[in-house]
């Protein structure tokens, strides 16, 4: 019985399930199938399900493989939380940011593309700047507030961005958004590991990329729900009778020029208005996030956790 109990097979399987589960429900949501269908219930039902299990499985077994312990740890979970809520920020500008080009400012998919590389490159001067902070600064709390309130006041700036507006704006936009969050990305791993015990150092960053894993589906499907729910209203609004794929209008700009220009001159509306709601609702999860590292103990660093975690942003 000892040996049974200490096998972390079922624990890896229901994980599994649990997180195959969610990821299909996130991906297929309102596009393949409707959010309130009964494949996407079912989904969800089991990704529940499998946590519960999982959760009942991990407190009886002798060698867990997610110790209990990680979780009764009130500033490892505010830490995860913060750090799912970035990398959902993150995905979701991902998603949005190419589509805001093509839809809005008319640009084709390469081009969008080399757009949006100012954002992506900024997350990357994002780790460098917390690679370079933490080791002089010695805390993390400090270097977490700014990241996320930069990333706030970004997206906050692209909530507003109007088609008229200059494409520079959208860019220095983007961009002190995207340092903000690859400033929280580094910074959350680093004030994980320092919290941690040292046994629980693996299982915990484990945790915390897989939670992450999450946050990211949530931010693209996100976006895309919110999208497509704007572009349903714009049809609704106008009386428009032609039949659309609007889960093909979320890939670009190329299922848009099919359109009808009857069609595309009331779907504008419904894709502005969008892009506001998606890149609010990113402001809305930075602030979030910022509330809770203001409530994280703000520990001195351990040497060794900086430099392994600095190390590993640099991967």
């Amino acid at each position: 019985m000892a040996g049974v109990r200490a096998w972390t097979g079922p624990g890896a399987l229901l994980l599994a399930v649990a997180i195959v589960a969610f990821l299909l429900a996130m991906s297929w949501g309102g596009d393949v199938y409707d959010w309130l269908s009964p494949e996407l219930g079912a989904l969800l039902l089991a990704a529940v399900a499998a946590v519960v299990l999982l959760t009942w499985q991990e407190r009886r077994a002798a060698d867990p493989m997610l110790p209990p312990r990680l979780f009764a740890n009130r500033a490892y979970v505010m830490g995860v939380a913060a750090s799912a809520l970035a990398a959902l920020d993150i995905f979701l500008c991902i998603f949005a940011l190419p589509l805001h080009f093509q839809l809005v400012r008319g640009a084709d998919a390469s081009t969008s593309g080399l757009l949006v590389m100012p954002f992506l490159l900024a997350t990357v001067a994002g780790n460098f700047i917390v690679a370079w902070l933490a080791p002089r600064v010695g805390r993390m709390r400090g270097i977490l507030t700014g990241g996320y309130i930069a990333a706030a006041l970004g997206l906050i700036v692209l909530a507003l961005v109007t088609p008229a507006m200059p494409l520079a704006v959208v860019l220095a936009a983007m961009t002190l958004a995207g340092v903000g969050l690859g400033m929280t990305m580094v910074s959350t791993l680093i004030s994980v590991q320092n919290v941690l015990e040292r046994r629980d150092t693996g299982a915990g960053t484990g945790a915390l990329l897989v939670l992450r894993s999450l946050g990211s589906a949530i931010g693209g499907a996100l976006a895309g729900t919110l999208l497509t729910l704007e572009f349903r209203h714009a049809l609704a609004a106008s009386g428009v009778t032609q039949a659309l794929d609007l889960g093909a209008l979320r890939h670009g700009s190329e299922a848009f020029a099919q359109l009808s220009p009857s069609v595309r001159a009331v779907l504008a509306g419904g894709v502005e208005s969008g892009f506001h709601l998606i890149f609010a609702a990113g402001a809305a999860a930075a602030v979030l996030a910022l509330l809770i590292v203001r409530r994280m103990p703000d520990l001195e660093l351990r040497g060794s956790v900086t430099e392994h975690a600095a190390t590993l942003a640099m991967d």
